[in-house]
């Protein structure tokens, strides 16, 4: 038998430690952003990455400054 590399297996439940939670957000965020460019880039396609999440107003600015004053508030 050989080693087994890679990550376990997680359980999907909700985070209770706020500090804990918005650092798993952040980090889930900046990887869900680097794959949005990924497949913009590789594929040529236009992608448009929508998150809610702990400050709904700052990210609804920010999709109103990179998709254009289009989307109704």
């Amino acid at each position: 038998m050989g080693i087994q590399m890679g990550k376990a297996k997680q359980n999907m439940e909700l985070i209770r430690n706020d500090k804990t939670q918005y650092v798993t957000f952040q980090k889930r965020k900046k990887g869900l952003k680097k794959k949005t460019y990924e497949l913009k880039t590789l594929c040529d396609v236009e992608v448009c990455l929508i998150i809610y999440g702990l400050r709904p107003m700052s990210v609804l600015r920010m999709i109103k400054q990179k998709c254009g004053p289009q989307i109704p508030t």
